[in-house]
């Protein structure tokens, strides 16, 4: 071997080592680099040399010229990159999701001082306290100050709710934006990366662009990636080519007719994209599904919440004795109640207008009918205080009756006869109260609450007071009692109660109106009527709407309250 080809022979190995060497210090140099593929120098023999001669058929062999580099290679795994991706996809859908759901949150507030469900506390408590204190002005101002917030409460969560959602759409148009900006960066990388091919070269760094720039679509949207023989890239979304070769499709938005909202499309056909993965899902998603149904939600719950509250306000009386009117209005615009939800004008012009009890307290608007089946009555010869005289005789007519109704507003509140029987014959004496409820009737039960003194002319005397389905009976404990002296102690007064009872004893009553049968020792009877100071009971009504009353609301195939459907959201 001549000294030239030794000389060549060791170049050579010092060229390919130092060409590993520069491969070695890219790697290093790149350690920190987002997306660089480490590379690899591969060595192989340089073409080896034949020495001519006779007895070459028979010679040892060739002899060696030294090592080349024959490439440079990316140490990367196709079938990792593609698992990689495909949890890109779902981690960019998930991630979306979780900021929105966390956004919502947010919104709603839950659990703290300041959200629907205290606003709702709130003004039910200030119902309940009304119903304690009907005539109070403050009282009457804190429930409608808190009907108004409650009102404003919705109007701000449905505000907040379609704000985010217009914030969504605008990150939808950025997202596209993003998309068709990578898939042009990879049209352009195609390009180069052939031509580079073409001539000989192994364009590793182009390659690792290229595969950072896939990476990051992946994450935005559900694409397929196909390597095609030339180098370039093929990618593909919802089954249609956005990327081919240095070709480009790109994505477009425009606004949805139904929704008003951007619709993802592509703009070389106007079909709509097909996205089912990637952080454009999970916006699309949330923005369409979720956020939607948050407002039907929030919607449905403002609309069951007036409508209902509304009614039970309508059949009550207000501060004047009027019947009451709507409480709240959702009439701009039902279909997006929570947004447009307010005091009516009337609640909002006077505190008066707030309807707290059940009946009218006002005699020019509640008014009362008596008959008397017995005889010498004339409900026309009652006086202005309600009072009529009446011969004692005609108390003790056995099968007696009589009857009332209180009128307010035209509208009979309170309606129910009393059929009465005396037996003197019977050991002891009795006399029955049979109490049946009228046609107009809304109360529950109807309730006798008989007073009588102790000490009259004959002596003392108890009677035994049995409540049963609406028949009362008095019977003397012991003794003869005339049925006159059962009368007068039975008649001292009959009082009826209000449609509810007290929350704190279920067992006690409301008082409500009251009739007094005073007999005298001078044969003649006072029946009068006294109208209750004003009963609060309708108030007590309103504030069940808000966590007793069961309503079906909104699409629920199962009736809930106000409060429980609201925590259910």
């Amino acid at each position: 071997m001549s000294t030239f080809r030794i000389l060549n022979t060791a170049l050579s190995s010092l060229q390919a080592q130092q060409k590993s060497l520069d491969t070695t210090g890219h790697n290093i140099s790149n350690a920190n680099t987002e997306g660089y593929s480490r590379q690899r120098a591969e060595l192989s023999t340089t073409r080896p040399y034949t020495k001519p001669g006779k007895t070459m058929p028979t010679s040892a062999g060739q002899v060696g010229t030294g090592v080349e580099v024959s490439e440079i290679n990316r140490m990367r795994d196709q079938f990792i990159d593609g698992q990689i991706r495909q949890q890109k996809q779902s981690g960019g859908y998930w991630n979306k999701r979780s900021e929105g759901l966390e956004r919502m949150e947010l919104i709603f507030n839950e659990p703290s001082d300041n959200n629907l469900a205290q606003s709702l506390s709130s003004f039910r408590d200030s119902l309940q306290e009304l119903s304690n204190n009907p005539e109070d002005s403050a009282t009457r101002a804190t429930v409608q100050q808190r009907g108004q917030t409650l009102a404003d409460t919705f109007n701000e969560l449905h505000r907040q709710i379609s704000d985010y959602q217009e914030s969504l759409d605008g990150d939808v148009a950025a997202n596209v934006d993003e998309v068709n900006s990578i898939i042009n960066r990879i049209g352009s990388l195609n390009e180069e990366i052939v031509r580079t091919k073409a001539s000989g070269q192994q364009p590793n760094d182009l390659m690792d662009t290229r595969d950072k720039l896939l990476d990051e679509l992946n994450e935005l949207a559900d694409v397929s990636t196909r390597e095609e023989q030339d180098g370039s890239v093929s990618v593909t979304l919802g089954g249609t080519r956005i990327v081919t070769g240095n070709e480009v499709r790109e994505l477009g938005v425009r606004e949805d007719e139904d929704t008003g909202l951007n619709e993802v499309y592509h703009t070389h056909s106007g079909s709509e994209a097909s996205i089912n993965g990637g952080e454009l899902h999970g916006l699309l998603e949330m923005r369409d599904d979720e956020i939607n149904d948050y407002l039907e939600e929030v919607n449905s719950l403002a609309r069951a919440l007036t409508d209902h509250f509304n009614d039970v306000h309508r059949s009550g009386y207000d501060a004047d004795g009027e019947p009451g009117g709507d409480f709240f209005t959702i009439e701009d615009d039902r279909d997006e109640a929570a947004r447009v939800m307010d005091l009516t004008s009337d609640i909002r012009r006077s505190r008066s207008n707030i309807a707290a009890g059940n009946y009218s307290d006002n005699p020019s608007v509640a008014r009362l009918n008596v008959d008397w089946l017995g005889e010498d009555f004339d409900p026309e010869d009652m006086d202005e205080d309600l009072s009529y005289q009446l011969d004692v005789e005609s108390f003790r007519e056995s099968e007696t009756s009589f009857s009332f109704s209180e009128v307010a507003g035209e509208e009979t509140k309170q309606d129910f006869n009393v059929e009465v029987e005396v037996d003197s014959e019977a050991d002891p004496n009795t006399v029955t109260f049979t109490v049946e409820d009228g046609e107009g009737n809304e109360l529950n039960e109807v309730v006798l609450d008989i007073n009588y003194e102790e000490d009259i002319d004959n002596g003392d005397r108890d009677f035994a007071v049995d409540w049963d389905e609406g028949e009362l009976n008095l019977t003397a404990e012991e003794g003869d009692l005339s049925d006159r002296e059962i009368y007068e102690r039975a008649l001292q007064g009959i009082e009826t109660d209000s449609l509810f009872v007290d929350d704190e004893d279920p067992d006690e009553p409301l008082l409500g109106n009251s009739f007094n049968f005073d007999i005298r020792e001078s044969g003649e009877a006072n029946i009068s009527f006294e109208p209750s100071p004003g009963s609060g009971s309708n108030a007590s009504a309103l504030s069940k709407t808000i966590d007793e009353d069961e309503l079906l609301i909104g699409d629920a195939e199962e009736p809930d309250t106000i409060k429980d459907y609201f925590e259910g959201v």
